[in-house]
């Protein structure tokens, strides 16, 4: 089942324990309390580091994204040193040119370090912030990412371009390109490809099975056994 952002029971974050000790932890959306996220959130990797757990799987398969920002500080918690990931850059109408701003989306280690395999789990709907979530992670060696498909696509700055319409609508659009340090378009279009794509099957179709999850399980299980 995935998660409804408009049922106000629901957590944004949920995690247990699997067999093996491997956690399962998932990461419903960016785009809540920040407090009460960054709270919950700690304290589940705190847990993991008392309890030696082997490895996690983190799944955001129906994370629909919200705050950059409290993205990277989550995935912050998997780095002991600083990274520097990527740039926007912006239409120069008078220069005909896409031209850089002075700030650099760099990821700083959190107050806490939890080092182990960890198997990413990510789907079309995951977008925005849960990509660049995604992305940050894929610079950790120890990290895998399984999915039916990448995910959505969608990582353009939008900040600039909201806008408020008649009727009670609005409408944003990209009006910053996401770039990698080297020059590259970052996500947008392409999405966080899979490590492991796992095939779709009938059973999988029809929500029988959890393919993804059984792959990833599978995989962190071997690996630790």
């Amino acid at each position: 089942l995935g998660y409804d952002s408009e049922d106000t029971v629901l957590l944004p974050i949920e995690a247990y324990t699997m067999n093996g000790g491997i956690v399962y932890m998932k990461i419903n959306t960016f785009l809540d309390d920040y407090n009460l996220m960054a709270q919950v959130y700690q304290r589940y990797i705190q847990n993991m580091i008392d309890n030696d757990a082997p490895a996690v799987i983190l799944d955001l398969r129906q994370n629909s994204g919200g705050s950059g920002g409290l993205a990277l500080d989550f995935a912050a918690y998997f780095f002991d040193e600083e990274i520097e990931l990527s740039r926007n850059a912006y239409y120069n109408y008078n220069t005909g040119a896409f031209e850089f701003n002075d700030y650099t989306r760099t990821l700083e280690p959190a107050p806490l370090y939890w080092e182990g395999p960890i198997a990413l789990l990510v789907s079309s709907d995951c977008v925005s912030a849960c990509e660049g979530f995604s992305n940050a992670m894929s610079y950790n060696p120890n990290v895998t990412i399984f999915g039916h498909t990448p995910s959505a696509g969608a990582y353009g700055e939008v900040g600039r371009g909201q806008y408020t319409m008649p009727g009670d609508l609005s409408m944003q659009f990209p009006t910053g390109r996401p770039e990698t340090l080297d020059g590259d378009l970052l996500i947008e279009g392409v999405g966080v490809v899979p490590d492991e794509i796992v095939p779709v099957t009938e059973e999988s179709a029809l929500g029988q099975v959890d393919a993804v999850l059984e792959a990833a399980y599978n995989y962190l299980f071997d690996l630790l056994y």
